[in-house]
């Protein structure tokens, strides 16, 4: 499926001069664009699903790869949704028919100026100066130049989501799913992993050409009976100990079998995360000494160049490197 586009524009009612203008402007100079770069696109009043406005709204603008605005008339809600797309670091082109001028605040946007002239509508000038725009955009990989994004950034770092309750497999597997380059794992016996036919989905990451690295706690590990009567005193040592072995032994021999997939036991260090990390997000719950496994908090899908990412990246390097396998 192609990049999507959210289409920020004014929509008026039908058969008013500010409808009739959205329409040209999306049906001559944006979709062309659009069909020429792959990209689908959507406006507020083209949306099928019944539902409240704004929830629709909200949703379309975190869905969207960028947004394309037309501040065209100095429309408030335009403006606003605007102001949203910044908020949620979202690139933005803008359109603005000639002869009106920018906003001082947004004049550093991209922007293509427009008109209807019977010329330009035939060459159709702005549709591939919007095709040149959005090709851009693509070329520098859909990032945002908003100087809010290093605030989100800062805020993403500092978010995190509590939940009852083991971590949903559909979560795991989804997470896993969207891995490009390389797929992180680390916890005590990463028995969570067998639910959802671990095993299969890393080979199947490690076999596209991802790096695979998974860190178990080794059995004789000299610090497991406390972290067990911490972590998880209805299972007991022994059951532990033997998922543990088990989950090993799955991990071993995928590991000789792929050379994309490394396996390290932690026999030294104690985890301090139940940890999934990839390319694109990291997913982690805590292990604290005061609260059951099943009520910890758990950071959902912490985003990469968050300050929590950067932070769950450093702990899983450190335990990799204090766990070197012996040379020789």
């Amino acid at each position: 499926m192609g990049k999507r586009c959210f289409v920020i524009s004014p929509i008026g009612m039908e058969n008013t001069t500010v409808r009739e203008h959205a329409d040209n402007v999306f049906d001559l100079i944006i979709a062309p664009a659009a069909e020429e770069c792959g990209v689908v696109v959507s406006r507020s009043d083209q949306m099928p699903d019944p539902g409240h406005i704004m929830d629709q709204m909200f949703r379309s603008i975190s869905k969207a790869d960028f947004c394309i605005a037309i501040l065209t008339g100095h429309n408030p809600n335009v403006f606003y949704e605007l102001a949203l797309c910044h908020a949620a670091c979202k690139p933005v082109i803008v359109l603005m028919e000639k002869g009106n001028e920018l906003p001082f605040d947004v004049r550093d946007l991209r922007c293509v100026f427009y008109d209807f002239g019977l010329k330009a509508t035939f060459n159709r000038t702005y549709a591939k100066e919007l095709q040149r725009q959005i090709e851009a955009l693509r070329s520098s990989n859909w990032e945002s130049s908003g100087l809010f994004a290093r605030f989100v950034e800062e805020l993403n770092g500092r978010v995190s989501v509590e939940k009852d309750g083991p971590v949903e497999a559909d979560m795991l597997k989804r997470i896993l799913l969207e891995a490009t380059s390389h797929v992180d794992l680390m916890g005590v016996s990463l028995e969570q992993w067998r639910d959802v036919g671990g095993g299969e989905r890393l080979v199947a990451k490690a076999k596209e050409g991802c790096k695979v690295r998974i860190m178990h706690m080794d059995p004789a590990h000299i610090a497991l009976p406390e972290l067990v009567e911490q972590a998880s005193p209805d299972r007991g040592l022994e059951e532990t100990t033997v998922s543990i072995s088990m989950m090993a032994n799955l991990f071993d021999k995928i590991g000789r079998e792929h050379e994309n997939i490394e396996v390290r036991p932690i026999h030294s260090g104690v985890p301090s995360v139940n940890l999934l990390r990839t390319d694109k997000a990291a997913l982690a719950v805590t292990f604290l000494h005061a609260t059951p496994p099943r009520q910890s908090p758990m950071w959902r899908e912490a985003p990469s160049g968050s300050r929590l990412y950067q932070a769950l990246t450093e702990e899983f390097q450190a335990m990799w490197e204090r766990n070197q396998k012996p040379k020789g």
